[in-house]
């Protein structure tokens, strides 16, 4: 969370399932920031590459 720059990030592991699972939890994150700190709160979801299988 940044709260300077009202922006709210979800880190998750590049797949569909945590992906769409990081922007469910961040827009919950980003509505709870605007209704208790005011103001106009961005979020996204950034991601990364698990290991690879062997």
């Amino acid at each position: 969370m940044n709260a300077e720059k009202q922006d709210v990030k979800e880190l998750k592991p590049n797949n569909p399932r945590a992906i769409k699972r990081g922007e469910k939890q961040v827009e919950t994150y980003r509505r709870e920031l605007e209704e208790k700190r005011g103001g106009q709160w961005t979020g996204q979801v950034e991601t990364y590459e698990t290991g690879e299988k062997k």
